[in-house]
């Protein structure tokens, strides 16, 4: 009777692991405070007129001016920066270049209004992604 021999996955070095990881991890949070950041800082204003006189002059945050919808917006890049954290398997070695290609295009699709604050996050994962590919035992 012969046993079949699987062969175990190629395993990153775990110092390399560890730093990708921490830059993984650095994108996700930089991605949820950017969006925090969009939902809570005011990002537009609203003035009223009464009778043809000036009025009062409003500041109004996203979620104030365009409603409930906006809240599925910034949770995109979260999400987007998450897949790779949350990836096992062989999944583990495609998601971050997946991820990066996704809020890369989220960034220049979005670039003139909210995409300019995902940049932060944009870097730290394109670091993530390049070390855990880099360091990958295949890719020597």
């Amino acid at each position: 009777m012969t046993q079949t021999q699987t062969r175990p996955e190629p395993r990153i070095s775990t110092s390399a692991a560890r730093h990708a990881r921490f830059f993984l991890m650095l994108a996700a949070g930089l991605a949820l405070a950017a969006s925090l950041a969009l939902l809570l800082i005011p990002a537009g204003s609203i003035s009223t007129e009464t009778d043809g006189q000036p009025g009062v002059t409003e500041s109004v945050t996203l979620l104030a001016e365009h409603g409930p919808w906006v809240l599925i917006l910034l949770a995109v890049p979260v999400v987007i920066t998450l897949l790779p954290l949350l990836a096992r398997g062989t999944a583990r070695a495609i998601l971050p270049l997946l991820s990066l290609v996704l809020l890369g295009g989220f960034v220049v699709l979005a670039l003139f209004s909210i995409g300019m604050f995902y940049l932060p996050a944009l870097g730290a994962l394109m670091t993530g992604t390049i070390i855990s590919l880099r360091h990958r035992p295949d890719s020597r």
